[in-house]
């Protein structure tokens, strides 16, 4: 997978190793266009829970650490500043890298080959003798199982299918691929005996507590209220791609696995799921953990 991320990212903070990092891609990596002071605050208490510090938690290896690069200096203050977390943003114009407008919208306008057809799902892939030669495509609001129009676009070469998480297995399984007893339920005629179809799904679960912090912090509040004046001001700064439209309000963050204690006083339920998927990848990361100021 190295080669394939090198090829997608222009890498534009401090680790310029060439064997994990790319920096001729179409998705620009920075640290965004705004900083906060949250970063210096986050890193103390990490370090006085006994969490490893390290300057890049992107590496494909490291966990169980939190990421804050090294102290620059201010030359108006005279002062160091942790440098923040690294973020899918352009740095010259404060956008963020998405595909869409990193690989699908420059083909289109080059007038190449590439045709995007919009509102419109795929309602299986055809196989024929146990080859992919193309997709049957229906109306986007169609119900499935619908007598809605039928559109068979025909391959030269190959069929890929990319429709995430959700979308990708729901194909499969419509096109015959999947598990028997599932294609069964559904009464669809199985093409292809492969059970791990739409299995291991793992759910985004996602926590976001508040806190109460003193006065003089400088959070985002006014930004998400609606502040007339910090809107206009954003996007002036914005303009030069800097400014609170410029980041994600993402300061620094860190990737974390429990301890053998916290384990074992989590249950018998997830240890079971933790000696399964993580006891033995000790870089695979059990939850992620950031500060925001909005």
């Amino acid at each position: 997978m190295i080669p394939l991320l090198k090829k997608t990212e222009t890498h534009h903070l401090e680790n310029k190793d060439p064997v994990i990092h790319g920096f001729e891609g179409p998705l620009h990596v920075s640290h965004g266009g705004h900083e906060s002071d949250t970063t210096e605050q986050l890193f103390e208490a990490v370090k006085s829970m006994g969490y490893r510090i390290t300057e890049d938690l992107q590496d494909l290896n490291e966990s169980n650490a939190f990421e804050v690069l090294p102290l620059i200096p201010n030359y108006e203050t005279g002062a160091n500043k942790l440098q923040k977390w690294g973020k899918w943003i352009n740095p010259e114009t404060g956008r963020r890298s998405d595909a869409p407008h990193s690989f699908i919208h420059p083909q289109i306008a080059k007038g190449c080959n590439l045709h995007l057809l919009c509102d419109t799902k795929v309602a299986r892939v055809i196989i024929e003798n146990g080859k992919a030669v193309g997709v049957e495509v229906v109306p986007a609001e169609a119900p499935t199982g619908s007598s809605a129009p039928v559109t068979t676009i025909k391959a030269k070469k190959l069929v890929v299918v990319s429709s995430g998480a959700l979308g990708t297995p729901q194909i499969l399984e419509r096109s015959g691929i999947g598990a028997p007893e599932v294609l069964k339920a559904a009464g669809i005629k199985q093409v292809v005996d492969l059970p791990g179809v739409g299995t291991n799904y793992q759910d985004h679960n996602l926590i976001v507590p508040a806190y109460h912090v003193a006065p003089e912090t400088i959070t985002h509040d006014d930004f998400r209220r609606g502040n007339a004046d910090v809107l206009e001001q954003g996007e002036k700064d914005f303009a030069n791609g800097k400014g609170i439209y410029a980041t994600n309000f993402i300061n620094a963050g860190g990737k974390v696995r429990p301890t053998e204690k916290e384990v074992e006083e989590m249950g018998p339920e997830f240890q079971k799921f933790y000696d399964e998927y993580y006891r033995d990848a000790p870089d695979k990361p059990v939850m992620f953990i950031c500060i925001g100021t909005s």
